[in-house]
């Protein structure tokens, strides 16, 4: 028989993998031109703990600046978001997300507070992720 601290946590394994995980969502703050501004999951979003690792994002640039976005790190995914684009990542692309850096590429303006959003979520289980954990 399955306690029912267990059961709990079995039950929320089955609903993330068909449904995934809420969105978390992150407003990008005030970024001077050519800095750099960071977060890791875990302490941004404490209630992320039981999802992860997260693995998807939706980066959504309504600012005049380019931006790039990294995931996990230096040697990490590497995203490119030029001014007005929206640009989804998947967990193809990325894997886990530990970790995100964002940095204003724009050598003179600075971010505009609020104009950038990411949003960041576990992926529900697709046919194609099943097939490839069989393997």
């Amino acid at each position: 028989m399955i306690n029912s601290p267990a059961k709990v946590k079995l039950n929320r394994l089955k609903r993330t993998m068909l449904e995934g995980s809420p969105k978390y969502h992150y407003d990008v703050a005030a970024i001077v031109a050519g800095a750099v501004a960071f977060f890791d999951i875990p302490t941004q979003f404490p209630e992320a703990r039981k999802y992860t690792p997260l693995d998807s994002c939706l980066i959504i640039n309504n600012d005049a600046v380019n931006i790039s976005v990294t995931f996990n790190g230096a040697a990490g995914f590497l995203a490119i978001v030029p001014a007005g684009v929206i640009r989804r990542i998947s967990k193809e692309e990325v894997g886990a997300i530990n970790s995100v850096t964002i940095t204003n590429l724009d050598a003179l303006a600075a971010v505009t507070v609020n104009l950038i959003d990411l949003e960041i979520w576990k992926a529900a289980e697709d046919a194609d992720s099943v097939a490839r954990r069989s393997l």
